[in-house]
């Protein structure tokens, strides 16, 4: 019996100790980083500034939004928006010209590129929203076209249905192709979106992870799991990078963000229609100020997030501490001023009105001093009890042993 309760208590000690590591351990993965909700806006409607079904989101080198809106023949269109969701400008195309519009992304002069997976084109949009130029997407495979990025150079990458990826100048000729189905490096199970950072590398979000090749389609790295059994419990759909090469992973209802050594800095999200809640998430992008903008199609809107990093906490802590200290300061000399003040003024008053103050002083300090007692006397029985009781689970403890 001895050995069966020292066991448990054992048993009990080694639980509490791993709950303790395992809260430290998930206190410090994401103490570095949070991400607050800064601006918002939705509805769900066929007028300027609102949404049906978001397909796509991109940004400019202005901070401003554009948003693919593929909901109904009214609602087929390409939106601009500030970065605070004020609504700018809308391409509006009643002849369903735009009808099939899956995925956008603008270049360094405000030109959009839009993918039409219905009509098989990238079509090039100058920022009245006249077509400037158009290229099939097919290059002579027999897939539909899932998702459209272009680098700097306007060379224009498109993933397919089929596991594959193209890469072409910006005439539209085939500059190469790479993928295939499979687990292996360089291959997909389910392809989905592509994006594309400032110095020309691919991130191509699969099945269980997203893998990362440089231009020319060579694979070098992933994030998540060969096999689906993701250790980092990321869910994958929709990738986003930043100018410091920081990667976005989103998914459901889920954002995750990396370094770019593929190290988890921190991750939100839950289901719900409330602020910072997603639905679907449907695509992100992020501006060049780190600021995260996540399109949610199922509830019609779009949430922007911006960094709260631990210095910027500390630092807000320390003025307000070094205010503190300063007011407290000026209120001791404001006081002692004001006690020197007294003083001189009770010297000029006669001795009778002098003894009168000290005599009241004395029963003030008096039943201050009684008040005192009788607050100490009734904090002690509370502490004595805890002590007790600390005592006895402390000998019950040790009698059990």
């Amino acid at each position: 019996m001895r050995t069966q309760t020292r066991n448990m208590y054992k048993s009990i000690s080694i639980f509490l100790i791993l709950l303790f590591l395992g809260l430290m351990s998930a206190s410090v993965t994401h103490a570095g980083e949070t991400y607050s909700l800064v601006a918002k806006w939705n509805s769900s409607n066929t007028q300027g500034g609102e949404f049906d079904a978001i397909h796509s989101i991109a940004t400019d080198s202005q901070g401003n939004i554009y948003v693919a809106d593929m909901g109904s023949e009214l609602n087929t269109r390409i939106q601009k928006f500030d970065s605070n969701g004020n609504f700018i400008t809308g391409l509006y195309d009643l002849d369903n010209e735009y009808y099939g519009i899956d995925d956008i992304a603008v270049d360094s002069e405000g030109n959009i590129y839009a993918l039409d997976k219905y009509k098989h084109l990238v079509k090039k949009i100058d920022t009245s929203g006249n077509v400037m130029d158009e290229w099939e997407t097919d290059a002579d495979i027999d897939v539909s076209a899932i998702s459209m990025d272009i680098d700097s150079e306007e060379n224009i990458y498109i993933a397919y249905s089929g596991n594959i990826i193209n890469k072409f100048d910006n005439s539209g000729s085939l500059i190469t192709t790479w993928g295939s189905e499979g687990w292996e490096d360089g291959q997909f199970k389910e392809l989905s979106r592509i994006t594309v950072d400032s110095e020309g590398n691919v991130y191509a979000s699969d099945f269980s992870r997203v893998q990362k090749f440089d231009s020319s389609g060579k694979f070098i790295t992933y994030l998540g799991s060969k096999q689906g059994d993701d250790d980092r419990e990321i869910i994958t759909g929709h990738t986003a990078v930043d100018s410091s090469g920081n990667i976005y992973v989103a998914g459901g209802h889920q954002v995750s963000k990396f370094n770019s050594n593929g190290n988890l800095i921190t991750k939100w999200g839950t289901m719900g229609r409330e602020d910072g809640e997603f639905r679907r998430i449907d695509d992100i992008a992020v501006d060049s100020e780190g600021n995260l903008f996540v399109a949610d199609e199922t509830n019609h809107r779009i949430q922007k997030f911006a960094i709260i990093t631990q210095d910027t906490e500390e630092t807000q802590t320390s003025e307000t501490a070094d205010n503190e200290v300063t007011n407290e300061q000026q209120t001791e000399e404001k006081q002692a001023s004001e006690t020197t003040n007294n003083e001189v003024v009770n010297k000029q008053q006669t001795e009778e009105k002098q003894n009168t103050e000290a005599a009241n002083n004395d029963v003030a300090e008096q039943t201050t001093t009684e008040a005192s007692e009788q607050t100490e006397n009734s904090k002690a029985p509370g502490f004595g009890i805890i002590c007790g009781l600390i005592g006895l689970v402390a000998v019950f403890m040790y009698r059990r042993k």
